[in-house]
């Protein structure tokens, strides 16, 4: 019985998260052509590197506190009320010094990295809301309310084209200012929902004792989070730093389309991920790694995709002003591979409570992101962020297999994810730099999806007969 109602609710949440994950895509892929032809790459540049800071302040401020959440529930939900009311009132408590500390030191601390003080000062008004909103979204989620969390991230995914559109449409002078004055506006309207939600929940009870577990539970993964947002956001902050805000935009726009096909995998990681742990808690070892592979091979069929049309993409998109993004999209694509397995690594670490080693090896690959972009950007210029991200996030990868090996954790999926990955890796790369028909090109690259195509059949087949067979 209990079985039958945990696959009711799979199935639930699966059908929640990726129906809402879809529509919003779906949205995405008609207003990203309007939104990028509209904006000029100068602003867009800006409004990546506005992203990097309120990501960065963001995990400061909250101490990653909200991850903590997800546990707390399950072994304490009667307690649940005062623990989100004292994450809450810590993390306002805590935001005031760090917002002051902030201002009074921009220009020594921001100013050089392109931020000037009015963005600064957005940041921090955007941060609040979104702080003190962001312990409710964790309960929605670990509480498994696919329904509500689901229509917050359609709201949310609509508004994040439709507002800076709306901007450009109406006022034709001091366009990025205003666009920043709508991404606050909307953070605080979301927050006054979740606020409103939050009184029928929270008891006003501050408890040093959970805070305690919070912190304990969240610190850990603070430089984990920091590191993280380095290894996706440092290189587009260095490449401001000596090549300007246009060619960060570039860049960042090359990101965009190469990982258009990686949007949707996380999704379903993340909405599997409360029944993956329930998988390696009950050492379903087949059953987590047959879903593994299932998502490394569909990262590798986006990949191919992408490269195979990617040109068609950039001008649908961005126009033609975007074209010198080609030549980066397929190593930034292929990266999507390593970084869908580390995100399989640190399922594994959590759930096994090894969380510091999610930190420490991506404080390695931040430290190394941040060193070789410094070192190669300004001599080769912005293209080497691709390489240098690259080279980052395969460093991670090994230690965490490393740690995975030390630690005696079963990583069969890891053996065949990696070898699929290298010979993908490397075919794409010889194809792409050596043979210069384009059609022999995409031949090549199509034989590599049929195979892909028919490896995920195998391994999804796995997976369905399982699931028929109520194994899951």
């Amino acid at each position: 019985m209990i079985g039958k109602i945990l696959k009711i609710s799979l199935i639930r949440d699966l059908k929640n998260y990726l129906s809402v994950a879809i529509i919003v895509r779906i949205i995405a892929l008609f207003l990203m052509p309007i939104y990028f032809r509209m904006i000029s790459i100068d602003t867009y540049g800006k409004l990546v590197i506005f992203d990097s800071f309120l990501s960065i302040i963001g995990t400061i401020v909250t101490l990653g506190m909200n991850n903590s959440i997800i546990i707390y529930l399950n072994e304490h939900r009667e307690k649940i009320g005062s623990f989100l009311y004292t994450q809450r009132k810590f993390i306002f408590i805590t935001f005031i010094p760090i917002a002051l500390f902030c201002l009074l030191f921009s220009n020594i601390i921001f100013k050089p990295l392109g931020v000037d003080f009015i963005t600064l000062v957005m940041i921090l008004v955007t941060l609040l809301p979104t702080n003190l909103g962001i312990a409710y979204i964790a309960y929605i989620y670990a509480d498994k309310r696919s329904f509500e969390k689901s229509m917050i991230d359609l709201v949310t995914g609509i508004l994040k084209y439709i507002l800076p559109i709306s901007v450009i449409l109406i006022f034709s002078h001091g366009v990025y200012f205003k666009i920043l004055v709508t991404i606050a506006a909307t953070a605080w309207v979301l927050y006054g929902y979740i606020h409103h939600r939050l009184k029928k929940i929270e008891v006003k009870k501050f408890d040093v004792e959970q805070l305690k577990y919070s912190i304990a539970f969240g610190l850990p993964l603070v430089p984990n989070t920091l590191s993280t947002i380095l290894l996706f956001q440092v290189d587009r902050i260095i490449i401001n730093q000596f090549c300007g805000m246009e060619k960060a935009g570039i860049y960042s726009f090359a990101n965009t389309v190469a990982t258009l096909y990686y949007q949707i995998i996380p999704i379903i990681l993340f909405s599997l991920s409360p029944y993956i742990f329930d998988y390696i808690f009950k050492k379903k070892v087949e059953l987590y790694s047959n879903i593994f592979k299932v998502m490394s091979v569909l990262c590798g069929i986006g990949a191919i995709l992408t490269i195979i049309f990617d040109k068609y993409l950039i001008l649908i998109f961005g126009a033609s002003k975007y074209l010198s993004a080609l030549e980066m999209i397929p190593l930034l694509s292929l990266n999507s591979m390593l970084v869908i397995n580390i995100l399989f690594f640190s399922i594994l670490f959590r759930a096994i409570k090894k969380t510091y080693i999610i930190s420490l090896t991506t404080i390695v690959g931040g430290i190394a992101n941040i060193i070789l972009n410094y070192a190669l950007i300004p001599h080769y210029g912005y293209q080497m962020a691709v390489e240098t991200t690259f080279v980052s996030f395969a460093i991670v990868l090994v230690l965490n297999f490393i740690f995975a090996k030390f630690y005696k954790l079963e990583v069969k999926f890891f053996y065949e994810n990696i070898t699929v990955m290298i010979i993908l890796v490397g075919v794409i790369l010889i194809v792409e730099k050596f043979i210069k028909v384009e059609l022999l090109k995409d031949f090549i690259e199509s034989i590599f999806i049929i195979i892909l195509l028919g490896y995920l059949g195998f391994y999804a087949r796995k997976v369905i007969v399982k699931f028929k067979s109520k194994q899951i």
